[in-house]
């Protein structure tokens, strides 16, 4: 990094859960914490003013969220259990609104 004249930032799990939370809500991208971790950081670097805002930035997330569904339900919360029909889901659904 110092080398290359380039930077670097640190994220907490907390920060990474959070932009696992981010991430699914805003792409439909559902990555796990090891995937997610590259857009933490930049989550976190965008925060210190050092990117304009005319800089374009790939992050991109390596792994399924299905891969660590532990920390996805740290992330999202306990999956609903719903019966497969579609009373069921209507009944889910609207509790939620």
């Amino acid at each position: 990094v110092r080398n290359s004249g380039g930077d670097m930032v640190a994220v907490s799990d907390d920060e990474i859960l959070e932009a696992m939370r981010l991430l699914a809500r805003t792409s439909g991208v559902f990555g796990e914490p090891a995937g997610v971790t590259g857009f933490a950081g930049l989550l976190k670097y965008a925060q210190t003013g050092k990117l304009d805002s005319h800089e374009r930035v790939a992050v991109i997330v390596t792994g399924n969220g299905l891969k660590d569904s532990e920390s996805a339900k740290k992330a999202a919360g306990n999956p609903f259990l719903v019966e497969p029909t579609l009373e069921a889901v209507n009944r889910v659904l609207g509790s939620m609104i």
